[in-house]
């Protein structure tokens, strides 16, 4: 139930299926409070429990999963919706069996929906924490930290082989823009020439979290500074859906939401800001 490489790492959470408003929409892998069911932040280490009381709880009916941190050397790649059929009869895609036989000692597992891989193995990604590709309908990822995953089953394997060699050949292919990484980016440590604004990080977070007039309207039911500042799971979860089942919510779509937020109380408009991100500006 729980792979062997995972085992030696007390970075385990239970979590549960939420249903949409939307009845189209697959249910939300919610990380939860088991004795209590509440929903928590799976990046929040107070959660976390150990591989034997996560087997408990499992035994009383809940879903795990791993939080992959900054902490351990774990690496999970998720092959996403490569489970096809032919002349009626199921099977693993050729880019995922590909991807198996490029990572021999991972531990394989089947994701939670049935129609992917897991295969966790050890290593550094060159990239920093994630790294994704789409190949044909097939879905490439890796993640090496800040990233909850839901555990599978029938794993095979141990996972414990470091793969760092066959991780930076699979970036180096399949993903070759975050192997290079973006351009034009230059980083500072203080504001603007032309900013009229506090420079104390601590006064303007204060003015954003509390201000009652705020870019808020513009973002009119989605979450706000302080729920994307704090980490509000529930706020995050309905305003931004999760895209995969990786996923507690979207993470990408939260992180741009704050992004957003943080260059508007900043003094960076739309266009200035997007150019920035593009290494345009």
């Amino acid at each position: 139930m729980i792979p062997e490489v995972l085992k030696p790492w007390a970075q385990f959470i239970c979590w549960e299926p939420r249903l949409d408003s939307d009845p189209a929409k697959k249910p939300t892998k919610v990380p939860v409070d088991p004795t209590t069911r509440r929903a928590i932040d799976a990046m929040d280490p107070s959660a976390w429990m150990d591989a034997d009381t996560a087997m408990q709880w499992r035994a009383q009916g809940f879903n795990l999963g791993f939080v992959i941190s900054e902490n351990d050397p774990i690496v999970c790649v998720d092959v996403d919706d490569c489970l096809v059929t032919a002349g009626g009869a199921a099977r693993w895609s050729d880019f995922a069996q590909n991807i198996v036989n490029r990572l021999p000692g991972a531990c394989i597992e089947v994701s939670h929906s049935g129609r992917g891989l897991h295969l966790w193995c050890q290593g550094n990604l060159p990239t920093g924490h994630r790294a994704k590709a789409t190949m044909g309908t097939d879905k490439l990822e890796m993640y090496s930290r800040l990233r909850f995953v839901a555990l599978g089953t029938n794993q095979t394997g141990t996972g414990h082989v470091d793969h760092t060699g066959a991780l930076v050949a699979l970036i180096a292919e399949y993903m070759p823009g975050d192997a290079n990484g973006p351009d034009g980016f230059e980083w500072t440590d203080g504001p603007l020439p032309e900013w009229n604004g506090p420079t104390d990080d601590d006064v303007l977070l204060r003015m954003a979290i509390n201000a009652k007039q705020s870019p808020e309207a513009a973002f009119a039911g989605k979450a706000t500074f302080r729920e994307l500042w704090e980490g509000d799971t529930e706020a995050l979860i309905r305003s931004y859906p999760p895209r995969s089942d990786s996923q507690v919510y979207g993470y990408s779509e939260a992180d741009s939401a704050l992004a957003m937020r943080l260059a508007w109380w900043t003094g960076r408009t739309v266009t200035a800001f997007t150019a920035l991100c593009t290494g345009a500006g």
